[in-house]
């Protein structure tokens, strides 16, 4: 298992300092997710370099999917997939924004990768508040509908904007295995670092070099 150490910090001089991260072995694995950069939330002073990588994820999350990210997650799926293997992405609060955000991209992922890769194989039955402004369930996975004939008998890479605890990616990759996926990747651009969270994470992260 992949666990997150994180050092102390004066949040006012974050930028001056680099997380600490080691791995280590637990025998309960949860789903591998391949991340492109660190993700520095708005509430903290960003170096240079954090405050790129935060315009990157705001302009894919509007829909304006930068070259580099388009090029990191079309690096990774060359990387992590197969002759069988087809990518989803994890809904947006809303159907408008599901489409700003995914349509064009899963099109060029498409052309880039020879992969099938499609927005709506998950979606979401109601619009709602976005998991920022209105906070997320324990299961938010649970608001999506599946169309397994896209992804049955198929290994999936899945796709998301940011992670910061997991759970909408472990929830859907659940429910994606339940529905007869045979394996589920996680990639998503960003994964959000805290520094005043001091406790450890047990997911299977790695950067996507």
């Amino acid at each position: 298992m992949y666990q997150a150490f994180y050092s102390s910090y004066n949040t006012s001089t974050y930028g001056r300092f680099q997380v600490t991260r080691r791995s280590t072995f637990n025998s309960y694995a949860k789903m591998k997710v391949y991340y492109l950069m660190d993700y520095l939330p708005t509430r903290y002073d960003a170096s240079p370099e954090q405050a790129r990588n935060r315009r990157a994820i705001y302009d894919f999350k509007d829909g304006s999917c930068p070259s580099s990210i388009v090029d990191g997650f079309a690096s990774g799926i060359r990387r992590l997939g197969d002759y069988n293997t087809v990518v989803c992405f994890i809904p947006a609060s809303t159907q408008f924004k599901t489409q700003r955000r995914y349509a064009n991209l899963a099109s060029r992922l498409s052309s880039l990768t020879g992969k099938r890769c499609s927005y709506t194989a998950i979606s979401k039955s109601e619009d709602s508040e976005a998991g920022h402004i209105a906070g997320k369930s324990d299961n938010p996975a649970a608001e999506f509908q599946f169309d397994s004939s896209f992804f049955s008998g198929k290994k999936v890479i899945l796709i998301d904007d940011v992670m910061t605890r997991g759970r909408t990616l472990e929830g859907t990759a659940r429910r994606l295995k339940e529905l007869g996926a045979s394996e589920v990747v996680g990639l998503v651009a960003g994964i959000t670092i805290n520094p005043d969270w001091t406790g450890t994470d047990t997911r299977n992260v790695e950067r996507l070099l």
